[in-house]
């Protein structure tokens, strides 16, 4: 007799559950890097205004959450925008996302991102 080659039936359905499980995780995982992204866009753009290192940390605050409304950036709130005026002034947000998976297992993303606003010519 010659050997048969090939994927069994059970073989293609586990294969097809796994296979279903990554696509589900991707789909849920997705759109969380995707507003990571617009975060980290909207504090480039706002860190690259001239003269971003001398605006007071309330009108940085502002101006990022403009841009997070226009982005649909819903995660971050204003209290995880930090602005640091020192030497090196910059702006860090740290913030964590909670979407539910299964059942009542959840998926947990932690994020920080720091950005050097510009000094301008007033430095």
């Amino acid at each position: 007799m010659n050997k048969q080659k090939g994927l069994t039936f059970i073989g293609f359905v586990m294969l097809l559950a796994i296979l279903g499980f990554f696509a589900y995780a991707a789909m849920r995982l997705v759109p969380i890097y995707t507003e990571y992204f617009a975060v980290k866009s909207a504090m480039k753009a706002v860190a690259a205004e001239s003269g971003s290192a001398q605006m007071q940390p309330g009108d940085i605050r502002n101006k990022l959450i403009k841009r997070f409304d226009v982005s649909y950036v819903t995660s971050v709130n204003p209290n995880d925008i930090r602005v640091r005026r020192d030497r090196n002034p910059s702006i860090t947000i740290a913030y964590e996302v909670r979407k539910p998976f299964i059942s009542n297992i959840d998926l947990v993303v932690s994020f920080s991102h720091t950005q050097e606003l510009s000094r301008g010519a007033g430095y």
